[in-house]
Parts: structure tokens; sequence; C-alpha cells
């Protein structure tokens, strides 16, 4: 069995490069984050659906947000703004996420210990220390639920939906005839 669809010799078509591919797939990862945390902003705080969206809309903006400078292809918004001659917003990307949002944390921290260690993993949460012995770790636990707990606040300035807006206001300074619609890959 073929894994493709034949074409017939005379069906062409037209190939819309991989910059328009790269940009529409990007703008569909973000049209679906904004619409989820549209839905997350109608919820109910301490019902599953919230904590459900909630997670959900973390492990998008991290994916957005958050990835290794060698990894220049994927999805993120430093690297479309790079492809797009930015690297004035690329900088206000960073800056914002390497902002405190309390004593311990910065944004970039906190939304890599809430993805990475407890929603994408389910990290451990006993460590051994030098001698062998077996404890507790509280730390990223405790980090996290802070941070959990901070961005369900409607006046925290890090809530999901505070984010997504910053992410839309990044956006929206690239000029409208370089941007491209969503597809349906996202």
């Amino acid at each position: 069995m073929d894994c493709y669809y034949e074409m017939d010799d005379g069906t062409d078509f037209e190939f819309k490069g991989w910059e328009k591919i790269y940009d529409e797939t990007f703008y569909s990862y973000f049209t679906l984050l904004k619409h989820r945390t549209c839905r997350l902003d109608n919820l109910e705080v301490d019902s599953f659906d919230y904590l459900t969206y909630r997670d959900m809309c973390l492990v998008m903006i991290r994916a957005l947000l958050i990835e290794s400078e060698r990894l220049k292809e994927n999805y993120t918004l430093q690297n479309f703004l790079i492809k797009h001659n930015r690297a004035d917003l690329k900088l206000q990307v960073d800056n914002y996420l390497n902002q405190n949002i309390n004593s311990m944390l910065t944004l970039r921290k906190a939304l890599k210990i809430s993805v990475d260690k407890f929603i994408a993993h389910n990290d451990t949460l006993v460590k051994e220390d030098p001698s062998g012995e077996k404890q507790f770790c509280t730390e990223d636990f405790a980090l996290r639920y802070l941070f959990l707990s901070d961005i369900s606040r409607a006046d925290y300035p890090f809530s999901i939906s505070k984010i997504t807006n910053f992410i839309g206001n990044i956006l929206n300074q690239i000029p409208e005839n370089e941007i491209i619609e969503p597809n349906s890959i996202a």
C-alpha cells in the first residue's frame, strides 16, 4: 500500500514556499492559544475544566516562548521574529521572560518548572543528598504551586491572558503585509 497520494501527470500546484508555511503554522499555533485562553477566561477557577485549559495554555505558551537557541526552525516567537528581521522585538520577548515575577523566579523559570517538571513530565519530588539519604524536595513543588496560584488571579501581571496578550502585541508590530493567515496544521 502506498503511503502517499498519487497525482495525475497533468496535476500541478504552486508551492507557496517554506517561509509562508512557517508563518502560517506559527500563526495557527498562536490562534489556537488565543482561543484556548478565551475559553479559560470564561471558566470557574476551581473547576476541572479550568485546570485542564490552564495546563494546555501553559504548555503552548512554553512552546511558543522557550526553546533552545540552537533550534532555529521550531515555532517560537523568537524564531518567528528573527525570520522577520525583528531582533529588537526578540530582545523585548527575552526581557519579558527574564522579568522577576517574585523574589525567587523569573517568568522563564516559572514556565519551565511548571510545564517541564509537572505537566509535560512528572519529575520526582524525592532527591538523594550527597550521603545517599532520600528527602522530599520541596523547592520546585513550592515554586510551581506559588506560580499556578498567582496566575489564576485577575490582578496578576503574568496571568495566561496577559502573557497571550503580550505575544499578540509583539505580533501586531509586524507589518500587515508580512502577516500570513493561519493554516490547519496546528
